[in-house]
């Protein structure tokens, strides 16, 4: 191989990957113009600097839309910079699979995620309903939870927790510390607990009792298990 040959073929080399590169970086750029938070409508927008930094200040029937989620609030500030609003008043998230509503959110539009807070927090998928008073979901997996206590009511149950991880692709609900499970025909206590809600069946780890609210009143202690609760099945 002479000398011209292995030069040609360096350079192929070189520029084969410099091609790469260049369409990698054009791929991330539109990843991330994808993510970008849109303003659909405010009642008044105006631009202001905090702490050196510009921001969008915005009132009154306010609303958001980043790809298939929408966010409705009463007023906003709106981080272009860093892709992030801080939302209040009375405010609703709309995403592919849950409903939320709050007082407060501050949400981050390249990871997709909300910390919401108020005097009561709600996240609905149709079938159920959680409430609480903080809460965070990250909207790019429609996973919840919440840490300072919450009730999640459907159909059949009403329960509640300290903390609840909500994961809507698995339409399961993982309760942990001081669990209650209350049904028409019986309560049930427990430490950590995992409700599936299409099938309305528990699943319990560690030491838990049920305890049954008909006439023919029944105790069953149990440390690991499942419970169905729309027919009673152990």
């Amino acid at each position: 191989m002479n000398k011209i040959s292995l030069l040609l073929r360096c350079f192929s080399g070189k520029l084969l990957l410099l091609l790469c590169f260049f369409m990698l970086m054009d791929h991330c750029t539109f990843a991330q113009q994808s993510k970008q938070i849109e303003i659909i409508q405010a009642g008044s927008l105006e631009g202001v600097k905090m702490n050196g930094v510009e921001v969008r200040r915005l009132v009154g029937d306010v609303i958001f839309k980043q790809e298939n989620t929408y966010m409705y609030c009463d007023s906003a500030l709106f981080y272009e910079s860093t892709n992030s609003i801080d939302a209040y008043g009375t405010i609703r998230i709309e995403g592919p699979s849950a409903k939320l509503y709050g007082d407060f959110v501050h949400y981050d539009g390249n990871s997709k995620y909300a910390d919401i807070s108020g005097k009561e927090v709600r996240m609905t998928d149709g079938k159920m309903d959680l409430t609480t008073t903080a809460m965070q979901y990250d909207l790019e997996n429609d996973i919840g939870n919440y840490q300072v206590g919450g009730k999640v009511v459907d159909k059949d149950n009403v329960l509640t927790s300290q903390k609840g991880y909500y994961y809507s692709k698995d339409r399961m609900v993982f309760f942990k510390d001081n669990v209650v499970l209350t049904n028409p025909k019986y309560k049930m206590y427990s430490d950590t607990l995992k409700y599936h809600t299409p099938s309305s069946t528990t699943y319990f780890f560690g030491p838990s009792n049920i305890y049954s609210t008909g006439t023919d009143s029944a105790h069953i202690y149990c440390e690991n298990g499942w419970y169905n609760t729309k027919n009673g099945e152990v």
